[in-house]
């Protein structure tokens, strides 16, 4: 009761439910209901359930951790998106100076000035600043978007500074000016610049189809990065490598990458056998991407490995308590029959482990007046009677989609179109048929706008559609890889991960 006022009294959490709501105290809790009991304490362990205003999340969350201390433990949704947003935050530092270190060694490897690979990352740095000042125009976007973006546009406008790099050095010395050798590299490679940005763009657009939020907030976001990173690569870093000649020119270096003449003839040389297994390969490939047997993650339940403080929290109170999710479910008031049936027949739901409501804690003939008022509350408003519903299902995977599903059947039978319903459970059900749908909209708005921004590049027919379905082909085979490996798959990774693919 102690650790329930305190609880009580964060900034941020507006309910705290637990045993003394339903359950006198003052009674032994040998003699009391045991499925009332169940829930909320068992083995000498008390599971408290919170609310929490999701604006005030993040101190909410880091003073409740203060008064469970080290013993207590934490999940829910709420807690999840609390450590992701926080950890994410200091995780993407270390992720950048990682990735920053690995293009420099590429860089330092492939080209032949010591200067050429600072110019570069200069580049790449003006692009990323830019992009992250300009989305202050979005108002606000998913702290997955502010992490993620970054890191995603440095890898893949890298490919501009790139091309312009190399053809700059098939041009330096040529006219006996930097200016007018970085204009013929420019000309030179100009369209294999901008059509590259344009199929990348449009494949990051494909998200904006999406009705899933993170969808557009990312598509957008990284859209704009590409344009960004196109206008700076076509104009920043050429500058800047003209004002650097000298410096360029005495910092030249031997070259670290053998040429590949010799590999190239060997490759020639099969070139027939290699078409004929690609052309086999893709059919296997597409059947196993596209297999139900593969496993897809659709929430955030599963995002923690059980090494981390919120992952073995998660695994110690299923140890105890099971299992569990908490669905609330909204009705008209005022029809205490009707919610008595409504309340019998969730009952009969197998997974349904306790309810509570005030046609739960009362019988029907006990008038409302005679309830204590801050129990009341937690149950009726002037126009809504909520349902609490305990129930021994994961957050996510067919089985709890099935019992959302009938969760619902049930409501709307007795309260046609008249019912509201929430929980993890419900949303991740809502995620998996919002994004699957979503999937099969990007899939054809992104080979569609890719299939036109090539043939208006190439001016060709035939070569399009190869190259298309090379990249596509590409795609399968990645996603083959968890259904041969058995390993999960976060189905919004799979979404983004083909959607740079395609782009590439």
């Amino acid at each position: 009761l102690d650790t329930k006022a305190r609880l009580e009294a964060v900034d941020g959490v507006s309910s705290v439910v637990w045993l003394d709501d339903f359950v006198s105290l003052s009674v032994p809790l040998e003699m009391a209901d045991a499925d009332a009991v169940a829930p909320y304490f068992k083995d000498g362990n008390a599971l408290f359930s919170l609310t929490v205003d999701y604006d005030r999340r993040l101190d909410a969350v880091t003073q409740i951790r203060d008064i469970v201390g080290d013993e207590g433990c934490m999940s829910g949704s709420v807690v999840s998106d609390a450590v992701a947003t926080q950890s994410t935050v200091s995780e993407i530092r270390i992720i950048t100076a990682i990735a920053v270190l690995a293009i420099l060694l590429v860089l330092v490897i492939t080209t032949k000035s010591w200067v050429e690979p600072l110019l570069v990352l200069a580049g790449l740095g003006v692009s990323v600043l830019l992009n992250s000042g300009t989305n202050l125009m979005f108002g606000t976007i998913s702290f997955v978007t502010d992490a993620a973006g970054s890191i995603l546009q440095v890898a893949i406008a890298l490919d501009f500074s790139v091309f312009l790099l190399h053809r700059y050095a098939e041009t330096r010395g040529t006219t006996g000016s930097a200016k007018t050798d970085m204009v013929e590299a420019l000309c030179g490679v100009s369209t294999a610049i901008i059509s590259s940005a344009c199929t990348i763009t449009m494949g990051f657009l494909a998200l904006c189809v999406m009705e899933f939020g993170i969808g557009p907030d990312l598509g957008f976001a990284l859209a704009k990065g590409v344009v960004i990173s196109l206008v700076t690569a076509m104009t920043f870093v050429p500058a800047s490598f003209v004002c650097a000649d000298r410096l360029i020119e005495r910092s030249m270096h031997r070259p670290f990458v053998p040429k590949m003449e010799g590999f190239a003839a060997s490759v020639m040389r099969v070139c027939v056998p290699l078409a004929a297994v690609f052309v086999l390969i893709p059919v296997p490939a597409f059947l196993a991407s596209t297999s139900d047997e593969i496993q897809y993650r659709y929430g955030s339940s599963h995002i923690f490995g059980s090494e981390t403080q919120i992952g073995g929290d998660i695994r110690q109170i299923e140890d105890v308590f099971g299992k569990q999710d908490t669905y609330v479910l909204m009705v008209p008031t005022g029809d205490v029959a009707r919610e008595r049936q409504l309340s019998d027949a969730l009952h009969d739901i197998p997974e349904v482990a306790s309810i509570i409501s005030y046609v739960d804690m009362a019988s029907t003939s006990v008038p409302v007046d005679m309830i204590d008022e801050d129990t009341l509350a937690l149950l009726q408003s002037d126009n809504y009677s909520r349902m609490v519903l305990t129930v021994d299902a994961d957050f996510e995977g067919e089985a709890t989609f099935d019992l959302v599903d009938e969760v619902r059947t049930t409501a709307q039978r007795i309260y046609p179109d008249q019912w509201m319903l929430a929980g993890e459970g419900v949303s991740t059900a809502d995620l998996m048929s919002t994004i699957v749908e979503d999937k099969e909209k990007v899939d054809v708005f992104a080979v569609v706008a890719v299939l036109v921004v090539l043939l208006v590049a190439l001016r060709s027919l035939s070569l399009p559609v190869i190259l298309v379905f090379v990249i596509e082909a590409g795609i399968w085979l990645n996603f083959a890889v968890p259904y041969f490996t058995g390993a999960p798959e976060f189905y919004l990774s799979y979404l983004i991960v083909n959607t740079i693919q395609l782009g590439v």
